[in-house]
């Protein structure tokens, strides 16, 4: 999880021009890591 904080931090380039890029605020990125992580703790249960 820690790999796609990263990512999610520095922001999404795809090299497909069609694909969106996007980046999240500090605030967004602690977001989405954290639902991420719940829905990969709901599916382990």
């Amino acid at each position: 999880m820690d790999q796609f904080a990263e990512a999610f931090a520095e922001g999404i380039v795809t090299p497909d021009p069609g694909m969106p890029q996007f980046e999240l605020t500090p605030a967004g990125n602690l977001d989405l890591i954290a639902y991420l992580k719940s829905i990969q703790a709901s599916k382990a249960r």
